[in-house]
C-alpha cells in the first residue's frame, strides 16, 4: 500500500479541520466547563391563615320593662289575666243552674257576672223573684238568647231597649234566667236590675272587708229594710277586741261567730256595740237591719 505523502500546507489544513471538530486535545485534556449555576430567585408564597377569628359574642339582650298598668285603666272583663291576656277557659257545659248573687245600689237589686259558654247550649242563673218586680237583663259578648223562665214556662218580655230586655214579675217565686249561644264557644258578660219588692225581704249577697295590718278602722254604709239585713263579713283573730257604732238609732247591729253560731246583739236604741275577745280565730258575720227603710253608716273598730 502507497502511503501518498501530504504537503505541509495540507497537512496544516487537515489540522485545523480536526481542531474544529474536537478530535484534536491541545494542551493534555480539555476542561469541561461546569455550566454556571443560575441565581435561585425565592419565590413569595402567600400564606392564608385557616383560623377562623373569634365571633364576638353580643350581650344578652336586658328583658324589656313592661310599664306598670294604669290604675286607671278598666280592664277587660272577657280576658283572663292569669291565662297570658287570652280569652277565659274553655266553654263547658253547665251542670247547674247558678244563684244570682244581688247587691243593694241606688235603690235596686243589681248583680253581674262573666263567663264562657259552649257551643249550641245555654248558661242558666236562678233568682227569687216577687210580683211586681222589673227585671232587666243586658248581655254582651255575642249574639246570644235571652229568656226569663217560671215554673219551666216562658215569660213575655215587657220592653227591649237596644241589647236591654225587661219583664215584669207577675207571680211570686223560684225564676230561672237563661243565656243561649247559637254559635261557637264564646264569651259572655252580662248585668242584670231588679226592682225593690215591696215588704218582703230579700237576702243581699255579704259584703266582705278587711280589717288589721296596719287598717284598724273601717266605715261601712248602706240600706235595711225593706230589703232585710245589711251583711257583711270579715276575719277576725282570736285574742282580738273590737268595738262597732252605727250612725242610726233605729237600727240595731248583731255579730255571729260563724263557726259557732254565737250572737252578740246590740242594746235596744244604742248605736254602739263592745265586742269581747274573740274567742277563736275564723269568719264572723255583722247584720244590720231596722224596721223602717233608712240608710246607715256602721264603723268597725279593731282596739286591740
Amino acid at each position: 500500500m502507497k502511503i501518498k505523502s501530504l504537503s505541509a500546507p495540507h497537512i496544516l489544513t487537515v489540522f485545523l479541520s480536526l481542531m474544529a471538530l474536537g478530535l484534536v486535545a491541545c494542551g493534555g485534556e480539555q476542561e469541561v466547563s461546569e455550566p454556571t449555576p443560575k441565581p435561585v430567585v425565592a419565590e413569595t408564597v402567600e400564606v392564608v391563615s385557616t383560623e377562623v377569628p373569634p365571633t364576638a359574642t353580643a350581650a344578652p339582650a336586658e328583658p324589656t320593662q313592661q310599664p306598670d298598668p294604669d290604675p286607671t285603666e278598666v280592664l277587660d272583663p272577657t280576658i283572663d289575666p292569669e291565662n297570658d291576656g287570652t280569652l277565659l277557659k274553655v266553654p263547658v257545659m253547665q251542670e247547674a243552674p247558678i244563684p244570682l248573687e244581688f247587691v243593694e245600689e241606688n235603690g235596686m237589686l243589681v248583680a253581674s257576672g262573666v263567663g264562657p259558654i259552649a257551643p249550641a247550649s245555654s248558661v242558666n242563673f236562678t233568682f227569687t223573684g216577687y210580683a211586681g218586680q222589673s227585671f232587666t237583663s243586658k248581655v254582651e259578648g255575642g249574639t246570644f238568647g235571652n229568656a226569663l223562665l217560671f215554673n219551666g214556662a216562658g215569660q213575655s218580655v215587657s220592653a227591649i231597649e237596644g241589647r236591654s230586655q225587661r219583664w215584669d214579675l207577675t207571680e211570686s217565686g223560684e225564676y230561672e234566667f237563661a243565656i243561649s249561644n247559637g254559635g261557637a264557644g264564646a264569651n259572655y258578660t252580662f248585668s242584670i236590675s231588679l226592682t225593690m219588692p215591696e215588704n218582703t225581704n230579700v237576702e243581699l249577697s255579704p259584703k266582705r272587708f278587711q280589717i288589721g295590718q296596719g287598717v284598724n278602722e273601717v266605715t261601712l254604709d248602706g240600706e235595711t229594710a225593706p230589703i232585710g239585713a245589711a251583711v257583711f263579713l270579715f276575719d277576725g283573730f282570736e285574742g282580738q277586741v273590737y268595738s262597732l257604732a252605727l250612725s242610726s238609732e233605729s237600727s240595731k247591729v248583731v255579730v255571729i261567730n260563724t263557726a259557732t253560731g254565737e250572737e252578740f246583739e246590740s242594746a235596744a236604741g244604742s248605736t254602739s256595740l263592745q265586742l269581747p275577745a274573740l274567742p277563736n280565730s275564723g269568719e264572723y258575720r255583722i247584720e244590720v237591719s231596722s224596721e223602717s227603710a233608712e240608710p246607715f253608716e256602721l264603723t268597725v273598730t279593731l282596739v286591740q
